[in-house]
């Protein structure tokens, strides 16, 4: 657990020296909830959604999704994405996510990488950010 913590607080760190804006002092995620679970059920609720429609629409079984938004279960990396994705989470507010899940940052390190990080960017969903990923042969956002 030590380990999740510290690479959280290494991406929040991180996340407030690359801001260009300081308007990230006060950001929901530096003085919001610090729980992946606690973020998404808000981001839910505000865009007016149900927690099945969510887990439906991403492809995560539901017994299994309800357990990630209650917290009793840490997501994958690629559930984090598929949820950034749906929920249409910019590019800063999915890397909130990630580091929130004691997930790794995206970086450009690989071609599966650099698209996520383009189709967050360009504001793709998660069926056009799929596609993507399959013309260019990068792998997918699904298969945990």
């Amino acid at each position: 657990m030590e380990d999740l913590r510290t690479s959280k607080e290494i991406e929040a760190i991180r996340m407030i020296m690359q801001s260009d804006s300081p308007d990230i002092v006060t950001s929901e995620f530096f003085s919001g909830e610090k729980e992946f679970h606690v973020f998404m059920n808000k981001v839910i609720k505000r865009l007016h959604l149900t927690r099945g429609k969510v887990l439906d629409s991403i492809g995560v079984e539901r017994s299994y999704g309800y357990q990630i938004l209650n917290g009793r279960r840490i997501a994958t990396r690629k559930i984090v994405l598929r949820m950034a994705f749906f929920l249409g989470l910019d590019m800063r507010q999915a890397q909130m996510a990630l580091a929130l899940a004691g997930k790794k940052a995206l970086y450009p390190l690989n071609t599966f990488e650099t698209a996520v990080i383009y189709a967050l960017s360009h504001d793709y969903s998660l069926d056009r950010a799929e596609e993507f990923l399959q013309q260019l042969s990068a792998g997918s956002l699904f298969g945990d």
